[in-house]
């Protein structure tokens, strides 16, 4: 059974500063052992005003180092420049020590406008850069854009750090969305481009997974490599026609993401963070569940992430109220207005060298005052 083996903060929300709100954390486990988490942080959740931070932990998470910004949001070349942000960051060590990377821009041309247009559901321009580090985060390369071929017309929102496919690709996820003014209708898809020069081009472009009749929407695909060669992505799935989430679903491929079975649906509601290998071979999903009593809450699979029974929940997060639940909406807009007030959630997830599952999520009293929580979990 799982149990909490420890939990602490990485970052604590700084009320009434410019780092009163801290979330959408991606966190790794370096060679040496050191943890290494990345967060927005920003005087509210939403807006123009956030950055990407890192802090580090060489200590089993007892203590951090004060966040650094280390990524200078670059101006879009074409025939003006176009201003932009960066959102949020996500991290991937490589074999041979060095770490990537990979940083969502947006537009912020006018930053009076939201991210989201309630008008249209379309998204500002939203596009993939990636940097290079030689030493453990303490310096990185100039930052350089992902090429995400046919889907370079759409806004591309990063749902996850870089992955290093059994065949040596590397391969970053990411969903298309309509642009800002667009009135049409939304054809979402999860998406994956492919390196094989290690981030020099950018040629090869796979659908993970898309519904045909695009009433469903497959958000933030979590994929991850496991040590078989299976690369497993989950979903956290919205039903846009009746305004309602379904249960989170999954996807396989055991071809190096060329590939991808049939969707399935794990029975388990909510967000998911990507799967966690433990050294038996067994799988640990950490999900947040908004559409009852709110948590987050990890279970485990012993059947490669096909089923997940109930005696395997562990509770890692209970908020004082339920203000996050979402079981009803009428439209995606409110959908949408509803993420922008989750106080809780995104967890990203990490092995460390002996075996426990790292966590880290964002959690505070309301989303605009919201700290970077980490939980080590044991079986």
């Amino acid at each position: 059974m799982l149990e909490i083996a420890d939990q602490g903060v990485v970052a604590s929300s700084v009320p009434n500063t410019a780092h009163q709100s801290r979330c959408f954390p991606s966190v790794c486990v370096l060679h040496d052992g050191t943890w290494l988490c990345s967060f927005r942080s920003g005087p509210l959740k939403t807006g123009s005003a956030g950055q990407p931070m890192l802090t580090r932990s060489t200590d089993d998470g007892r203590t951090w180092s004060p966040p650094t910004a280390p990524f200078v949001a670059p101006s879009l070349e074409g025939t003006s420049k176009v201003p932009g942000v960066l959102h949020s960051a996500a991290l991937t060590p490589l074999a041979d020590g060095r770490l990537i990377a990979v940083v969502s821009w947006v537009d912020c041309s006018d930053p009076s406008l939201p991210w989201y247009n309630p008008e249209t559901e379309g998204l500002l321009d939203t596009r993939i850069m990636l940097s290079g580090s030689d030493d453990g985060g303490r310096t990185w390369s100039k930052l350089q854009w992902v090429d995400i071929g046919r889907f370079a017309t759409t806004p591309a929102p990063l749902t996850g750090p870089m992955l290093v496919m059994p065949d040596g690709r590397w391969a970053c996820p990411f969903e298309t969305n309509k642009t800002y003014e667009d009135t049409g209708p939304w054809k979402q898809s999860a998406v994956m481009t492919f390196s094989a020069d290690q981030g020099g081009t950018w040629p090869d472009q796979v659908v993970v997974l898309q519904d045909p009749d695009h009433r469903v929407y497959y958000w933030d695909h979590r994929p991850r490599v496991l040590p078989d060669g299976t690369v497993l992505v989950l979903f956290w799935v919205y039903d846009h026609q009746s305004a309602s989430y379904r249960n989170i679903h999954a996807v396989r491929s055991t071809d190096s993401g060329r590939t991808w079975s049939p969707p399935w649906d794990t029975g388990i509601p909510g967000q998911p963070g990507p799967a966690a290998p433990l050294p038996d071979g067994r799988l640990v999903m950490v999900h947040v569940d908004r559409t009852g009593p709110c948590t987050i809450s990890a279970c485990i699979s012993d059947d490669g992430g096909l089923t997940w029974p109930d005696a395997t929940w562990l509770i890692l997060y209970e908020p004082t109220s339920y203000a996050d639940n979402i079981n009803s909406q009428s439209d995606t807009s409110e959908a949408w207005a509803h993420m922008d007030a989750f106080a809780f959630g995104l967890p990203d997830t990490a092995v460390t060298g002996d075996g426990d599952v790292l966590v880290v999520h964002y959690a505070g009293p309301h989303a605009d005052q919201t700290d970077i929580r980490w939980v080590r979990l044991r079986v």
